[in-house]
Order: C-alpha cells, then structure tokens, then sequence
C-alpha cells in the first residue's frame, strides 16, 4: 500500500513539475515577445 501512494505521490510532482516548467516557458516567451514589441516600435 505504501509503494501505490508514494508512486501517485511522486507522479503528481512530476505534473507540479511539469505545470511550473510550462508556466517559467510561457513567462519567458510573454517577456521576449515585449521586448520584441518595445524593439519594433
């Protein structure tokens, strides 16, 4: 029983993990695109 919950525990970090990444690369892109619009104008 203690293998099952430590195994949903560790996958439910790995898609903590996976959300964060996906929120720091969508931060990114928002901070280049700016910059391209301040650029370009």
């Amino acid at each position: 029983m203690s293998n099952r919950r430590n195994k949903k525990t560790d996958s439910h970090k790995d898609k903590m993990l996976v959300l964060a990444s996906v929120l720091a690369i969508l931060e990114i892109v928002n901070t280049i695109l700016e910059i391209f619009e301040k650029v370009c104008k």
